[in-house]
């Protein structure tokens, strides 16, 4: 009631009796569900206070409600899907409490014994799957297989973002519909989305120096920029090195760039996680390429000799490095320039 709107005018021992009316949407999902009830404020992190209502007699009982099918026919139409028909083809997304939220509205045209399930993806510009969330089923307590004919169904999809390897940025969301056997039967692109966080690079670079390293089975080394040139003693050598996530890593790694002299004495070294700490290795989406940036200045003299340039990762806790795979050797460091100082 209105005049009870203010919770901070509540008296101790007071009691408060509210009327209101729930809405059954045409389309929510036949079955039995659990009413619950609460209160929600801005000043709770995650805005709700909820709890469920109690298990004592009541004149209405609110434990459970029974929500029957509609009795309706769908006037609409939308896209075939395997047997069945999306009736939202392009549907509002939101993002609210670390999710991808949005329904989808189905059909059954004709009973089916599939039992099929969604996946979605993330799709680039080029069409390529950048990030997939698992399987499920469309309403996982009402298979398929169990849908009547044209009773239009709504399925809520909430895709977790919490994933610190989701990719920020564009893409397109794509549906696809799997069989119990795992096999596409259908799919189709939902529409654009913009996801936040960093924004992923999975474009192929082209460095002037191209290398093939593997970091631990996880991380490639594509390449460097700025070591071409000759060294010149004094000046800074503007190293650019090219990372790409072949697969999750689980930890987080720093990166060593050193300039060792011809007797081996490391004479130059910059010590870094990659982008200075704002792409750490356990975020990196598997194929994102990363450009990153690590100068190194030069002593003043630079003795006659061989010098080479070398980078790898370690742990910063331990100081362990990631083991290097390059032309076939095992090392735990990447060779990645070579100079003749004459």
């Amino acid at each position: 009631a209105a005049e009870f709107a203010d919770a901070t005018q509540w008296r101790p021992g007071q009691i408060i009796e509210e009327r209101g009316t729930l809405t059954i949407p045409a389309d929510m999902p036949p079955g039995d569900y659990t009413l619950q009830i609460g209160f929600y404020t801005r000043a709770v992190p995650q805005g709700e206070l909820t709890f469920p209502t109690p298990n004592m007699p009541l004149d209405a009982p609110l434990q459970t409600i029974t929500v029957r099918p509609a009795e309706i026919s769908a006037a609409e139409t939308g896209d075939a899907l395997a047997e069945l028909q999306l009736l939202t083809p392009a549907p509002e997304f939101s993002i609210r409490s670390d999710a991808l939220n949005f329904d989808l509205r189905w059909l059954a045209t004709h009973p089916t014994v599939h039992r099929y399930q969604a996946e979605f993806s993330l799709l680039d510009d080029g069409g390529s799957p950048r990030w997939i969330w698992a399987a499920r089923a469309l309403i996982p307590f009402l298979p398929t297989d169990a849908w009547q004919a044209e009773i239009p169904l709504r399925s809520q999809w909430h895709l977790p973002l919490t994933d610190p390897r989701t990719p920020g940025g564009d893409f397109q969301l794509q549906l696809r519909l799997r069989d119990e056997t795992g096999a596409i039967a259908a799919e189709k692109s939902l529409g654009a989305v913009t996801l936040p966080g960093r924004v992923r690079t999975f474009a192929a670079p082209q460095p002037q120096s191209p290398l093939n390293a593997s970091l631990g089975g996880t991380i490639a080394l594509l390449g460097a920029d700025g070591v071409s040139a000759e060294l010149i003693p004094g000046s800074e050598l503007p190293v650019t090195l090219y990372w790409q996530a072949i697969a999750p890593v689980e930890k987080n790694f720093t990166v060593f760039v050193q300039l060792l002299a011809p007797d081996g004495a490391v004479i130059a070294q910059h010590d870094a996680p990659p982008l200075n700490g704002d792409a750490p290795t356990g975020t990196w989406t598997p194929g994102e390429i990363l450009a990153d940036v690590h100068p190194l200045r030069l002593p003043e003299k630079l003795p006659a000799g061989e010098y080479r340039l070398i980078t790898g990762m370690y742990l910063p806790e331990t100081g362990e490095r990631l083991p290097v795979v390059q032309n076939g050797a095992q090392t735990d460091f990447a060779v990645v320039a070579i100079w003749n100082q004459p």
